[in-house]
């Protein structure tokens, strides 16, 4: 596929200087990252690690630590796929980074002699590369939206003409209106500039819309499912999912449809596993083209950041033990018209968290969010870290209940 791409783009470069709109070469075609890959790129509503920032940027302001993301893969004998990102914590909200990069060796031109022999004559390199400035950010305990900028960069080294360039936006939305629910938006390259080759060729990016929804159950289970909305293409659908019986695995599996023509599908199957180590991560997924058997895939990522869930921590009551004395001690009797028993309990703050839905776990309302932050000085209720052990006064459910 990528070769075809390749040749096509050869032949709208060197035919002529009439500018004309081709469409451009887009890497995100074969998916990113192999979590999301492995769950049949179902990840829209997830979005819930650094690659968010491929995905689905406002993902990012649920991030409460910094990430590092790469993933490699050879999705030919000779084309490599590179992928590297990370994510930094702001008052402002959360801030991406990332690279997409796919490169090709030893493309051969061709040429026939006065026979009509086909004559091999020089060879040349082909790459494509996207820069990302990705950006997050929690608005509302249940809204999260993002934009990400790229910039595209293709080359043909070795063939006159053969640069281009071009940008595009992409936009998201996070919306979590329950506590098992959560739903979301892309739009890629929603505000676009053409790709533009030296020889004054245009490149046209593909815009695409993609829908999602996510059901969590509990914290061990993930299930997705996304729509693709695109111009001459029929509707298609993502489907995956993840379980995770232990902090240190998760196993995955996923159905992924693709375009073959304007108006037929086919139906691809994925699967793969993580295994956490402290902060890291490691994803593998593998991807069967069930029309090409040969084009299926092994993808292989390293996270860095990703950091382990937490048990709740229970407070123990202090024990008092009566000291012993000799002398006879007058007490005086005081009555006491109400005692009330303050309990506390630490949360250590686990991935995925806020305060809104910490706030809800114990008291049943995530508007209380400001009661837990105020409790803990917390200034900044958007900027929790992973990690962090806050203390949660039970009886504050209690108190207003009596008001």
């Amino acid at each position: 596929m990528i070769k075809n791409i390749i040749v096509i783009l050869m032949l709208v470069v060197l035919c002529g200087a009439t500018p004309v709109f081709a469409t451009a070469a887009d890497p995100f075609h074969l998916g990113v990252g192999a979590r999301p890959l492995s769950m049949g790129k179902a990840f829209v509503a997830i979005a819930d690690d650094a690659n968010g920032i491929f995905v689905n940027p406002a993902g990012l302001g649920s991030l409460t630590s910094s990430q590092l993301i790469s993933m490699y893969s050879n999705v030919t004998d000779d084309t490599s796929y590179v992928l590297l990102g990370g994510t930094h914590n702001t008052d402002y909200g959360t801030l991406g980074m990332g690279l997409l990069s796919v490169g090709v060796g030893e493309i051969y031109t061709t040429s026939r002699d006065d026979y009509g022999r086909v004559v091999l004559n020089s060879t040349f390199s082909y790459s494509n590369q996207v820069f990302l400035l990705s950006w997050g950010k929690e608005f509302l305990p249940e809204l999260l939206v993002g934009a990400t900028t790229k910039l595209y960069q293709e080359n043909m080294d070795g063939i006159s003409g053969g640069r281009a360039s071009g940008m595009g936006l992409d936009v998201g939305v996070l919306y979590k209106p329950f506590t098992n629910w959560q739903f979301g938006f892309l739009g890629r390259n929603f505000i676009a500039t053409p790709v533009v080759w030296d020889t004054g060729h245009l490149g046209q990016m593909t815009r695409l819309g993609k829908l999602g929804a996510a059901f969590l159950p509990n914290q061990d289970i993930t299930v997705g499912l996304d729509l693709d909305l695109q111009d001459n293409n029929p509707l298609l659908w993502h489907l995956g999912g993840e379980w995770r019986p232990a902090k240190f695995i998760a196993f995955r599996l996923g159905m992924d449809q693709a375009a073959i023509d304007p108006s037929t599908a086919i139906t691809n199957f994925s699967t793969g596993l993580g295994i956490r180590y402290a902060d890291f991560e490691f994803d593998y997924a593998y991807c069967h083209d069930t029309d090409l058997t040969y084009n299926s895939q092994h993808y292989f990522s390293l996270a860095f950041g990703v950091l382990r869930d937490e048990e709740e921590k229970v407070v123990p009551p202090i024990e008092v033990t009566p000291t012993a004395t000799p002398e006879v001690i007058e007490i005086e009797v005081i009555e006491i018209e109400e005692v009330v028993q303050l309990t506390i309990i630490e949360h250590t703050i686990k991935r995925g968290e806020t305060l809104s839905t910490i706030a809800n776990k114990y008291y049943g309302n995530p508007a209380l969010y400001k009661e837990i932050a105020k409790f803990n000085n917390i200034k900044n209720p958007n900027n929790i870290k992973v990690g962090t052990i806050l203390k949660i006064d039970l009886s504050l459910k209690d108190k207003l209940k009596k008001r």
